[in-house]
C-alpha cells in the first residue's frame, strides 16, 4: 500500500496541510519547527493508532 495524498488538519503544529505524494521517494525539507516531524508522526499515527511521541522516554542507547 502507498499513500498518494495526505490531508492533515489540526495535528500538532500543523493547522492544515494537503500533501500530494509521488510514487517512490518523497523528501520533507524545511526549516526547524516547520512541521517535518509532525508530518511523519501523522503518517505513523495513521498506521498505528497512536503517536510515536508517546514513546518519548524510550532510549536508543540503554545504560
Amino acid at each position: 500500500m502507498s499513500l498518494s495524498r495526505l490531508l492533515i488538519k489540526d495535528f500538532r503544529n500543523i493547522e492544515n496541510a494537503d500533501l500530494a505524494l509521488s510514487p517512490g521517494f518523497n523528501f520533507l525539507v524545511g526549516a526547524n519547527g516547520s512541521g517535518k516531524t509532525s508530518v511523519l508522526e501523522a503518517i505513523y499515527t495513521l498506521g498505528h493508532g497512536r503517536a510515536f511521541s508517546q514513546f518519548a522516554n524510550w532510549s536508543r542507547h540503554p545504560p
